[in-house]
Parts: C-alpha cells; structure tokens; sequence
C-alpha cells in the first residue's frame, strides 16, 4: 500500500472495528505510529515528550470524567514503543483527574501465551510467543501470572471480538491467529485478563472491573 494512504486507511480501520464492538465516542490525538523499533520520526508518540502526551490525554479523560480507565501494560504487549508510551502517558494523565480513576492495564500472562503456543503446535502452526498479542514478529511476549488482578469473562463477546480484529486487514489478514480453528480460539480468547496499578502481585483475583 501507497506509505502515504496507510494512516487513513488504520483510522479507517480503527473506527470500523469500534462500531463493531458498539463504540460510539472515538478521539484520536493526532500522533503518528512510532514503527518497530521506533524511529524517532518528528510527530511520532514516542519521540513526543511523555508530558505533553499526558496532557493530550488529561484533557480528554477530563471531559469524559470516567471512574476507571483501560491502558496497555508496561511491556506494550510485545513491547510496541506506541502501546508502552500510551501505558506511561495514562498512568500520569489519570493524576490529575478529580476524583482518581481505578486504572487498569490489559495484560497477556504468561500460562496464556503458553496456551497459545500450545494451540499452534497442536493445528501444526509456527507462530513466535508474541503471535498471542496479535503481533507477526519474533518477539517474546508475556507478563508473570501474579501481576493478574482480575479476569473477566468474555466468551459471551468473542464472536464480535474477531468481527473487530478482522476489521484491521492492513494489519491482521492472513495472521496466524485466524488459521486456529474457531473452537480453540474462541476458547483462549474468552478470557481477557488485567493487572490494577498499584496493587501488589500475588493478592486475590476479581472477576470484575470494580
């Protein structure tokens, strides 16, 4: 694809896969994608200052006024620098909302991502760890199973779950993930699992969001 088509077309993208899921409200704050590894490119979130990035998204999170707040967690799954600078950037930004939302951060454990490979060796697939995040690289991905504070599940979801997934061809057609069969994916993929900052690891898992 035209480098100079392919923004439009992810925001098309983004915008797709969130009417699937019934999101209504979508603000973007205008950054560019970083790449892998980040090339520093003027306008890109990395190479913003991590300060004004958190601004950006304190004036959002200000008019929205939300009692808990979704991030990527620390490692950016498979260690995207964009999912690592939004997952600083909403750890500062929720600091100066009034009252302080509980703050979450999406994570893979580790058993997961085991799982996963589990499921490729099984269907007689090659996929790397970081395949389970959705990413196409060889990378590890992964965080220790204690830092999972609570677990929801989905399963009732998953159908609309791959519907938005699919919406993302530039970036997911022909991934691995979809030669699973279906009952295996929509197995591993009906449990999506999060860590609470600043809870300490190891403490009991909740199988809400409260």
């Amino acid at each position: 694809m035209d480098p100079a088509r392919i923004a439009g077309v992810r925001r098309e993208e983004l915008r797709e896969a969130c009417a699937r899921l019934g999101v209504t409200d979508v603000r973007m704050l205008g950054y560019r994608d970083s790449g892998i590894p980040a090339r520093g490119e003027p306008g890109s979130l990395s190479a913003a200052p991590l300060g004004q990035v958190a601004r950006d998204l304190s004036r959002v999170l200000a008019a929205l006024r939300p009692d808990l707040v979704i991030t990527h967690d620390r490692t950016g799954g498979y260690g995207h620098p964009d999912h690592i600078r939004a997952s600083e950037a909403a750890a500062l930004a929720v600091r100066d909302l009034d009252p302080v939302p509980v703050l979450y951060e999406s994570v893979f454990p580790r058993s997961l991502v085991d799982a996963f490979q589990d499921a490729f060796r099984d269907a007689g697939l090659r996929a790397g760890r970081a395949a389970a995040t959705g990413a196409d690289m060889d990378r590890d991905a992964g965080v220790p199973d204690a830092l999972v504070s609570a677990r929801l599940d989905v399963s009732a979801h998953v159908q609309a779950k791959r519907a938005a997934l699919r919406a993302h061809r530039t970036q997911l057609t022909g991934h691995v993930l979809f030669r699973l069969p279906w009952p295996v994916l929509a197995r591993l993929w009906s449990v999506e699992h999060f860590a609470r900052a600043g809870v300490q690891p190891g403490g009991p898992v909740a199988d809400d969001l409260g």
